[in-house]
Formats: C-alpha cells, sequence, structure tokens
C-alpha cells in the first residue's frame, strides 16, 4: 500500500483531503486503479493482473505457475485476464479433457460396425 499523505489547507486551520486519483496527482501505471483514501491513495491491480510493486502491476501467467486446468496432453496458452487449453496433435478434447485420436478412432469405428451389422441385419439385400 502507499502511503503518501495528501491534504489541503483550509481555513481556521481545517484541512480537506485531496483526492490525488481525480487530480492525476498519483504514480498508478497500467494495468492498476487508483483508489483514493483520507490523506493518501493506492494502486489495486485490474483483475487478471498480479503485483509487481506498490505502483504496477503485471499480466498473470497461468500456463508459467501451473494454475491451470489444461489436460497434461493438451498446451496451455496464456491470454489476457485467462488461458486456453488446446489438446496437443494426436489427441482430441476440448483441453481440459484430451484423449488419443487412435482411441477416438477405435471407439467410433466399432460403433459404426455395430450401426452397419444391425442395418445389415435389418436389410438381408
Amino acid at each position: 500500500m502507499v502511503i503518501l499523505l495528501s491534504w489541503q489547507a483550509l481555513s481556521q486551520g481545517c484541512v480537506q483531503d485531496i483526492d490525488e486519483c481525480a487530480a492525476k496527482m498519483h504514480y498508478c501505471h497500467a494495468n492498476t486503479v487508483c483508489v483514493n483514501l483520507p490523506g493518501l491513495y493506492r494502486c489495486d491491480c485490474v483483475p487478471g493482473y498480479i503485483r509487481v510493486d506498490d505502483f504496477s502491476c503485471t499480466e498473470h501467467d497461468e500456463c508459467g505457475s501451473g494454475q491451470h486446468n489444461c489436460d497434461e496432453n493438451a498446451i496451455c496458452t496464456n491470454t489476457v485476464q485467462g488461458h486456453s487449453c488446446t489438446c496437443k496433435p494426436g489427441y482430441v478434447g476440448n483441453g481440459t479433457i484430451c484423449r488419443e485420436l487412435l482411441d477416438d478412432l477405435t471407439i467410433n469405428h466399432k460403433h459404426k460396425d455395430k450401426i452397419d451389422v444391425n442395418v445389415d441385419d435389418k436389410n438381408p439385400f
């Protein structure tokens, strides 16, 4: 948290808070939001970003940190405010669940054989 005391002197010894955010008297960098507080301000990270220092935030890399839900047979791609999962070549699925393409073809082939047999049983011609 940044502690920068900012008060404006008024008459009769009274003081008033200066809104550093509205007056653009802050050091918050990109990917942060300036939050005015009585006598000071702080820089909060926007969603999907993590703190670097009191004034800066950087994107959170879920793939690099291992904080993703991708299957072990998927490729994790970091995106702004998240990530995406894509099955590796030779695998099929939605990225969070991937299975070998060969297994998928074998299952479909088995079902096709069963359907063909049932159709042939009904139509002898």
